[in-house]
C-alpha cells in the first residue's frame, strides 16, 4: 500500500512551499522547479508557519469538533488500498504526465525524463519500492465513545459495514474498532 509524503519546495531564501504528493513525485518536482525539494515529517509540517488548519469558527453550525492539524495531515497522507496508484502503474504514469507536462529543455514529458518510457519498467519498479511503505489508517478525529449512535451508524455506513437498528452503542463501537484496527 502506498502513502503520500509531505515536502517543501524552496522558492528563494525565505519561502518554502509545502506539498503533499506520492514519494515517486519528488524527483519530478525537483526537475520541474529546479529547486531543492525536501521531504518533511508530519511533525515538521505542524510546526511550519502558515500551515492551513480548520478552525472552530468555520464550523460554527456544527457541534462536531474539527480534527487537529496533525490528524488532518495524517488523513491527507493515508491512501485507501482501493485507490492505491500502485495497483495501476500505467494510469499513474499518465496522471503524472498530464500533471507535470512537458520538460522545458527536451521535447519529452517530465515523467519520461525522470523514469524513462513506461515500457522500460523503471517506473513500475519505483512504485513497487514505495508501495511497501505501509501507512496505518488514520484514527477517527473524535473518540468513538463521545459519538452519538446516529454518528456511529453513519460512520459504519460510510465504510460499507452493515449494522442493525437494534444494536447497542457498544456493539456499534466494537464493529468500528475492528474496522479501524
Amino acid at each position: 500500500m502506498s502513502r503520500r509524503v509531505f515536502a517543501t519546495i524552496r522558492r528563494g531564501m525565505t519561502d518554502a512551499t509545502a506539498v503533499c504528493v506520492f514519494p515517486w513525485e519528488l524527483d519530478i518536482l525537483a526537475l520541474v522547479h529546479g529547486q531543492e525539494v525536501k521531504e518533511v515529517s508530519i511533525d515538521e509540517m505542524c510546526s511550519l508557519n502558515g500551515a492551513v488548519k480548520v478552525e472552530k469558527q468555520k464550523l460554527k453550525h456544527s457541534t462536531v469538533a474539527p480534527p487537529d492539524l496533525r490528524a488532518q495531515l495524517e488523513i491527507m497522507a493515508y491512501v485507501d488500498p482501493e485507490e492505491d496508484p500502485a495497483n495501476d502503474p500505467a494510469s499513474e504514469y499518465n496522471r503524472m504526465a498530464e500533471k507535470y507536462g512537458m520538460d522545458k529543455e527536451l521535447p519529452i514529458a517530465c515523467v519520461t525524463r525522470v523514469y524513462g518510457e513506461f515500457t522500460s519498467g523503471a517506473f513500475e519498479a519505483k512504485l513497487r519500492e514505495h508501495a511497501q511503505d505501509v501507512a496505518p489508517r488514520p484514527a477517527p478525529a473524535r473518540d468513538l465513545e463521545d459519538m452519538s449512535v446516529k454518528e456511529l451508524r453513519a460512520m459504519l455506513t460510510d465504510r460499507g459495514i452493515e449494522w442493525k437498528p437494534t444494536e447497542s452503542k457498544a456493539a456499534l463501537i466494537e464493529k468500528l474498532q475492528v474496522e479501524l484496527a
